[in-house]
């Protein structure tokens, strides 16, 4: 792998708090005139001193903690791994795979499952309304914006160029420790992974039950898939300060502070399980998709 291609992967899956849209999965234009419009009537009601709908709340955590941008990196796995599993097809079943998975994968339908669960999973939960109000305070918005500036900057070159500087002036070790705990309780390796994850298993079963495998293979493809996450995890959290001081390298020790209060809080374990349930939820959702659509290896 490329060296800027690793650092765009660590710094995607690692340097962010689950509170904050990841660098890297484009979650500007994903949130879109929607997500404006949503956050502008729920400005506006907050000035009038209104409280906003559970539902509402739960739908705007979901987009500003980035959720949806988790959701597209898994659309993007999936076809990244029936392009990887369709080489080992005959011509015409590794197109009709990943014809199949590409539908399967579809955006808005997963979005949309997934706005449903996240909204489910908060409902009730004490822990929605600090969630929210984190994500859209001054240093949430802050955060955000150094990490879609990370996103827009990065290349090998600067990226280089900035781990050159570590070593001419390393970051305090106060610092360094604060980003290790925000590393640690976002989970952002282990979450990652999950993606990857389940993305190769909802391919597998997809090629067993079309003929395409024993039982014996779907068991070894399984193996592996637990084998390469828990490299994948090891990876991300080796590749993790360097991405994460390079992503946060504009904000203040105050600011990453709160983040790391946030992150450490009941609200912040609470947004990282949810993120992580609902990303696991869609999995039997996609696997029902898969055994819905038509077709048979030729």
């Amino acid at each position: 792998m490329r060296s800027d291609e690793s650092a765009r992967r660590s710094i995607a899956s690692l340097a962010r708090l689950s509170g904050c849209p990841p660098p890297l999965q484009r979650v500007v234009w994903a949130v879109g005139l929607i997500a404006t419009t949503l956050w502008l009537g729920c400005a506006a009601q907050r000035e009038r001193g209104g409280d906003l709908p559970t539902a509402e709340v739960a739908i705007r955590v979901f987009q500003l903690a980035g959720v949806d941008g988790q959701v597209r990196a898994l659309s993007d796995q999936l076809v990244g791994a029936a392009t990887l599993r369709g080489a080992d097809l005959a011509p015409g079943s590794a197109e009709e795979l990943i014809e199949n998975v590409r539908a399967v994968a579809a955006e808005s339908p997963m979005l949309s499952v997934a706005e449903a669960l996240f909204r489910a999973r908060s409902q009730g939960s004490p822990f929605l309304e600090p969630a929210d109000r984190f994500l859209g305070s001054e240093t949430g918005r802050r955060l955000r914006a150094l990490e879609s500036q990370a996103d827009s900057e990065l290349d090998e070159d600067a990226y280089s160029a900035y781990v050159d500087e570590l070593f001419a002036a390393p970051v305090p070790l106060e610092r360094i420790r604060l980003l290790e705990r925000l590393a640690v309780a976002t989970r952002g390796a282990q979450i990652a992974a999950d993606i990857e994850s389940i993305a190769a298993r909802v391919v597998a079963r997809a090629v067993d039950r079309r003929g395409g495998e024993t039982s014996d293979a779907l068991a070894a493809a399984f193996e592996r898939i637990d084998r390469q996450r828990v490299e994948t995890v090891a990876t991300l959290r080796a590749q993790s300060m360097v991405s994460m001081q390079y992503v946060y390298r504009r904000a203040s020790d105050q600011e990453l502070a709160e983040y790391v209060a946030f992150a450490e809080s009941p609200a912040g374990a609470w947004l990282v399980d949810t993120t992580g349930w609902t990303l696991g939820e869609l999995e039997p959702w996609l696997d029902a998709r898969m055994t819905d659509r038509p077709g048979k290896p030729r």
